[in-house]
């Protein structure tokens, strides 16, 4: 629902959270959700000064998390930049990392030379 964007690791382990904290913050949406980094950027908007300090720091706890968590499996991660291979910075795990590497390179050879 919330993290349809983003891989099962983070929507698993950020999703009911974010959730919960919608239902708990008296009139409190999302303004935005987007992958800044290698981080799961939240911003949440509170209704007045109080809320938006607990809201904030939810955020900030959200972003410090992701930055450990493999986007993909859910399993430690380290956020990754390799401009040659990622198109954008992502935090994966070792393995997940190989797979998306090993995926974009069997598809970009494909791509760049013809069957013989």
């Amino acid at each position: 629902m919330i993290l349809d964007n983003f891989g099962l690791g983070w929507k698993l382990k950020f999703e009911q959270l974010i959730q919960f904290t919608l239902d708990t913050v008296k009139d409190s949406k999302t303004v935005s959700i987007s992958r800044y980094k290698g981080l799961l950027n939240v911003i949440f908007e509170g209704v007045d000064k109080p809320s938006q300090y607990i809201l904030d720091s939810i955020s900030t706890q959200i972003k410090r998390d992701s930055a450990l968590i493999c986007e993909t499996c859910g399993a430690h991660g380290v956020r990754k930049k390799d401009l040659t291979l990622l198109p954008e910075v992502k935090c994966l795990c070792w393995k997940c990392y190989a797979l998306e590497i090993d995926s974009r390179e069997s598809h970009n050879t494909r791509k760049d030379y013809p069957e013989v």
